[in-house]
């Protein structure tokens, strides 16, 4: 499963490199033409008429497609259009069917339409933006599942690790597809041999997943009988043969599922604002080119893969040893993993060109990032262990809503000019919104085990004592409906 992780966000991030090599940076609308500006930091620039630079390495590197700063936008964020759709489906399916074939099924589609990306830019680019979106439908089930399937393999005391040991693989995914798909796209193979790369690679492992993967330890014929039941007598609920219904009005007007989904759509919109942009950031603004990007790019995400496996292991050991309430122990890693790195987007807003300043801010941001993996990483488990996959579903359309809008903020801000000023107030946005969102968890926010997600209880009860939001305002209206 980590190789699964690490493989989908390969596919997910060749595009954000792959990208400056397909455009032409001189991108051509009509009659009009727009270049980057002058009010940057490459050292390289010279001004051109009207006040306008060129960079003489982008020129060597100029690719087939006249897209505008809103084409490329549009492409980048079209995945997040059809990631957003599947994500409950995906929680659904993997919960009352096989998180086994669903997130099988997700990784060999979206590994399928990898390949076909280099024909179908050719094609047409509504084709192309067609094909990102369904590339986001197939990779859209794919985490939802990762929870349901080790909540059916992993002990209580182990899931966060075992979680973010997975999401490692998509951290590792980024630290290796950065530089090598910065390599390929500047060798004479061309950006097409990335997807082609990653591609075959995830159809090859899809069939290794599906021939040596079960449902849980019940099903998988090689572990041995102690090793099944240590799992099973260790998993934080019990697994009937008979899967409980999914209580989705529960989870819906959970106040503790809306609140942890705003802090995840602050950590997200942080994160992807670096993951897709970073790129386009160090090349339009200080002439970084792209393999020396991809080197950057990967080393920063490094930072995060080392935190999130460390923190984690440190939040389950003190939560098993009861040293803190989980609650508390919670909001302390959100502090660190969305807070101080709020704080580092309003400083690079405020940075300039102090090229030196600007790479020690992404450090500490990416180094901070990591340490959700102690915060809300892993908090699905908390609040719902017996409906991980299902909350893990609407938490990640809440979260996701950050990569449609990351790269279409920078789209929007940037269109006319991609001036230096104009980056800094996407990160200066940036940042105020993740302060906002991550202030209401810590105000809010819980890591209690919900009611309506405990053994034995009936939606009925769930709303009786007032664990739902629905219940609550249904529960008032009653008692105005008998004060009238």
């Amino acid at each position: 499963m980590f190789i699964g992780a690490f493989l989908v966000y390969a596919m997910r991030l060749n595009f954000s490199v792959a990208i400056l090599a397909m455009t032409n940076s001189i991108n051509a609308t009509g009659d009009n033409i727009t270049f980057i500006s002058s009010d940057n930091c490459r050292p390289d620039k010279h001004i051109a008429q009207g006040g306008h630079s060129l960079s003489r390495k982008l020129r060597e590197l100029q690719g087939d497609f006249h897209w505008d700063q809103n084409q490329q936008a549009t492409v980048l964020y079209a995945f997040f259009l059809g990631y957003l759709i599947t994500q409950i489906p995906g929680g659904y399916f993997a919960e009352v069917a096989s998180a086994t074939w669903v997130f099988g099924l997700g990784v060999g589609l979206t590994s399928l339409l990898t390949c076909l990306t280099h024909v179908t830019a050719y094609f047409n680019y509504y084709a192309l933006v067609a094909l990102r979106v369904c590339e986001g439908l197939s990779e859209g089930i794919t985490f939802p599942a990762v929870f349901a399937f080790i909540a059916r393999w992993s002990p209580a005391n182990e899931q966060n690790s075992a979680l973010n040991f997975v999401n490692a693989g998509t951290v590792v995914g980024t630290v290796v597809t950065l530089p090598v798909s910065a390599y390929l796209c500047t060798s004479p193979m061309g950006w097409s041999v990335s997807f082609y790369l990653f591609g075959l690679l995830g159809i090859l492992w899809t069939v290794f997943w599906f021939c040596v993967a079960a449902d849980g330890p019940e099903r998988h014929p090689w572990i041995s009988a102690e090793e099944r039941k240590y799992i099973v007598e260790s998993r934080s609920s019990k697994f009937k043969k008979a899967r409980p219904p999914i209580p989705w009005r529960q989870i819906l007007f959970s106040p503790a599922v809306l609140i942890l989904g705003l802090a995840k759509l602050a950590a997200s919109f942080n994160y992807y604002m670096m993951l897709i942009e970073l790129p386009t950031y160090l090349n339009d603004m200080f002439a970084i080119d792209i393999t020396a990007n991809g080197w950057i790019n990967g080393g920063m995400n490094l930072c995060i893969a080392i935190t999130l496996l460390v923190t984690a292991r440190i939040a389950d050991k003190l939560i098993e040893r009861k040293a803190f309430n989980k609650t508390r122990l919670r909001k302390f890693f959100i502090v660190c993993s969305q807070l101080l790195p709020s704080f580092c987007m309003v400083l690079l807003s405020r940075i300039g060109c102090d090229y030196d300043l600007v790479m020690v801010t992404l450090f500490v941001n990416y180094l901070f990032l990591g340490f959700a993996g102690g915060g809300d990483g892993g908090m699905a488990f908390d609040i719902a262990p017996r409906f991980a996959g299902a909350v893990t579903g609407v938490l990640n359309v809440m979260a996701n809503v950050a990569g449609l809008l990351a790269p279409k903020l920078v789209g929007y801000l940037t269109e006319d000019n991609n001036t230096l000023t104009q980056w800094h107030l996407a990160f200066l946005y940036t940042g105020i919104f993740t302060m906002i969102n991550s202030t209401l968890f810590l105000m809010f926010g819980t890591a209690e085990e919900q009611i309506w997600a405990q053994e034995e209880r009936s939606e009925e009860n769930c709303d009786a004592e007032g664990n739902s939001l629905y219940g609550r305002l249904r529960k008032g209206s009653d008692i105005v409906n008998q004060n009238s």
